[in-house]
């Protein structure tokens, strides 16, 4: 996986210092996001990912609770993650 180390551009154009506490890879791997107790997932594509936390993308962003479980390609297990930022089609998280 390829480093991402440029910085972010802001809505106004203006590039923005980095503050990801760690570099993030690009990655292309499935996202489930599960919540409402288990009842309820949404599918999902990770467009990159670190230790501490992933961007993922969605065909359209619609009712995602701020906390829920996470689980990246095959693995079992689920992560907690609360989201950091958003767009229309995007997420922005971070694992607890």
């Amino acid at each position: 996986m390829t480093p991402i180390i440029e910085k972010s551009i802001g809505l106004d154009g203006d590039t923005f210092v980095e503050r990801r506490e760690e570099l993030r890879r690009k990655a292309l791997l499935p996202a489930r996001l599960v919540f409402n107790d288990g009842r309820s997932t949404l599918s999902g594509t990770v467009r990159n990912l670190s230790g501490s936390g992933a961007r993922i993308g969605f065909c359209d962003l619609c009712a995602i609770p701020p906390r829920f479980m996470l689980q990246l390609g095959r693995e079992p297990r689920l992560r907690p993650a609360v989201i950091r930022w958003r767009t229309l089609t995007e997420i922005g998280v971070t694992f607890l």
